[in-house]
């Protein structure tokens, strides 16, 4: 009996235990949501307390499953969603928002682009031509001078007195030719009485020879005296002597003559001497313009070698350019240069090519060119020294058919825009000629379409579009910005 108490007591504790591990293995399961409640379930399929823990675990399971399937429902419901929303978009195509402009026709020139510094077209130093004391200074710097106006005076109070002594000379030395001219008429007057009275002396003694030697009628021969004939005969020979006495009178009377123009010469080329003397203390402007250097002061010595002021001709500037020599088949005397300086932002000038240097510098292969300035309104504002920037007009096109490089795109090294045809954009491939452009705008000489094809006529007033285009392609639905207009 004892031993029979024992033997379920020994049971009954191992069954406590079987089913104390059981519902601990049906707990770990519930907590993990792993897939083994049926088998711990089925471990636990001893006593009442053992059909409790297949029950929970049950009832766990079927939980796990209904939230399995709601999770499916919800997959389910989102793909649908999502399919139906990719139909939406393949059903709606979306528009490109674009802003427009249009071509535009004007003037365009070609133009060969150069930098150059002005100088003056006529400029001088002046350097004394004696050396001398400062005694007088008319000019200052920036003052407007003309040609042959005094700057600077030396001090020439020696000079001008010499000068007065030698003006003196030159007048009493015209004084004695004037004398001496009255000597030679004179002289002259004293010739033509002796040659009278020697004609007079001559007709006598022949007529006296006549009488006493009886010379073609012997008649006559003795009718007067010998001491008459040869009375007469002597004043004939005295009236010949005289004669030649006045003539050889009159030669030293020229002779005195011209001794004392000789003399008036040199007094005169002695005094002209002094005046000149004394003008080079006056340093005098070359050239009109206006003074761009003078630092000399009254009273300060001054040198041969030593410049004093100096003067420059700004109504005259030019530019000195150099060009590669493949230019010059474009370049002719006369064209037309734009010029511009930084300092005048906003203005544009006008000069002109006036000189091409026939020589091109073999070491560089550039061609020296000049361009003169003469414009009333440039010369207002430039000045010698200045850099500027200018533009030589090689050639003019009139009625270009210009488009905005805001239009312009580059793809596979060409230059495309897109113009907008009905509501799509189009593409094009731009024709230009590079030499016609300018800062905003280039020429179209031509478009092609996508296919290769030539756009005959082009169009003169399309929609070219200016902002949006990298959004574009061949055939994009566009739609215009109705907030800015089509100017460009």
């Amino acid at each position: 009996m004892s031993l029979f108490r024992e033997i379920l007591g020994t049971v009954r504790a191992t069954a406590f235990a079987a089913v104390f591990v059981t519902a601990g293995m049906g707990l770990t399961c519930v907590l993990s949501g792993c897939g083994n409640a049926s088998e711990g379930a089925a471990s636990a399929s001893v006593g009442d307390d053992g059909k409790t823990a297949r029950t929970t675990a049950s009832v766990e399971k079927k939980d796990a499953a209904d939230s399995d399937k709601q999770t499916a429902a919800a997959d389910g419901s989102s793909d649908k969603e999502s399919d139906g929303d990719d139909d939406g978009e393949k059903d709606k195509e979306t528009a490109v928002l674009v802003r427009t402009g249009t071509f535009e026709r004007r003037t365009i020139d070609a133009v060969l682009k150069v930098h150059a510094e002005l100088w003056p077209l006529e400029s001088a130093d002046v350097l004394p031509e004696t050396t001398g004391v400062i005694g007088q200074v008319f000019k200052r710097e920036g003052d407007p001078v003309r040609t042959g106006e005094v700057v600077i005076q030396l001090d020439d109070e020696k000079l001008a007195l010499a000068t007065e002594m030698k003006k003196a000379l030159w007048e009493q030395a015209q004084s004695q030719v004037t004398l001496a001219e009255l000597v030679v008429r004179e002289s002259d007057a004293l010739v033509e009485t002796k040659a009278v009275l020697a004609e007079k002396a001559s007709v006598e003694y022949e007529r006296m020879k006549q009488l006493f030697e009886g010379v073609g009628d012997d008649s006559l021969e003795g009718v007067i005296s010998k001491e008459l004939y040869d009375e007469k005969r002597y004043a004939h020979e005295g009236a010949g002597l005289d004669h030649k006495t006045a003539k050889i009178q009159a030669e030293k009377a020229r002779v005195d003559l011209e001794v004392a123009r000789q003399s008036e010469r040199q007094a005169e080329i002695d005094y002209r001497t002094a005046v000149y003397e004394q003008g080079l203390k006056k340093l005098k402007s070359p050239i009109d313009g206006h003074v761009t250097f003078l630092e000399k002061k009254r009273g300060e010595l001054v040198s041969t070698s030593e410049k004093v002021f100096s003067v420059v001709n700004d109504r005259k500037l030019e530019a000195k350019l150099f060009v590669p020599q493949s230019k010059l088949p474009d370049l002719e005397v006369g064209q037309r240069v734009k010029i511009e300086c930084e300092v005048f932002e906003g203005r544009q000038f006008e000069g002109r090519l006036e000189v091409i240097n026939p020589v091109v510098d073999r070491e560089n292969g550039m061609v020296r060119v000049f361009v003169g300035i003469s414009d009333e309104e440039a010369l207002a504002f430039l000045r010698p020294g200045m850099f500027v920037s200018g533009e030589i007009v090689l050639k003019t096109r009139e009625d270009a058919l210009m488009v905005s490089k805001r239009a312009i795109l580059f793809e596979n090294q060409q230059s495309v825009i897109y113009l907008v045809e009905g509501d799509r954009a189009r593409r094009y491939a731009v024709q230009s000629d590079p030499d016609f452009e300018d800062l905003t705008h280039v020429e179209v000489r031509g478009l092609l379409g996508v296919d290769g094809s030539y756009v005959d006529p082009i169009p003169s007033n399309p929609a070219v579009v200016l902002m949006g285009q990298r959004n574009l392609k061949e055939g994009t639905l566009v739609e215009l910005d109705k907030t800015v207009g089509k100017k460009q």
